[in-house]
Order: C-alpha cells, then sequence, then structure tokens
C-alpha cells in the first residue's frame, strides 16, 4: 500500500519543471546558432510564425470557407 506524503507532492512537478527549463534553453541555443553574427535568424522566425495562423485557419470551417481555403479536417 503506498503512503501519502503530503509534503512531498511538489515533488511530482519537478520532472515537468525540469524538461520546460531544458526546452526554453534549448530553443534559445537553437536561434542563438541559427543567428551567428549575421542576425539571419528572423526569416527563420518569421517563416514559422506565418505558418501556425494558415494552419489554424485550414483547420477550421468557418474561417476555410471565408478564406476559400481546402478544409482540412
Amino acid at each position: 500500500m503506498a503512503h501519502h506524503i503530503p509534503h512531498l507532492g511538489f515533488l511530482a512537478f519537478l520532472p515537468f519543471l525540469v524538461f520546460v527549463v531544458f526546452v526554453l534553453v534549448g530553443s534559445s541555443n537553437a536561434v542563438n546558432l541559427t543567428d551567428g553574427l549575421d542576425g539571419l535568424a528572423i526569416g527563420c522566425t518569421i517563416i514559422a510564425a506565418a505558418h501556425s495562423p494558415c494552419h489554424v485557419c485550414q483547420r477550421h470551417v468557418v474561417f476555410a470557407d471565408y478564406l476559400e481555403l481546402q478544409h482540412m479536417a
């Protein structure tokens, strides 16, 4: 039978917190490596940021009909 220790409940959240910090630091480092010294990382950022609203509009029935896009189910 497992014992419930109320004061150690935060330990279940700790691996998730470590994972989030790892992803944020890794993403930041990836942008820094892509950017280098020339400052061209904004091109990759614009391409990635422009794709998300287009994808959302294609999956929404009303938006896809209004924008005359093919609806992706």
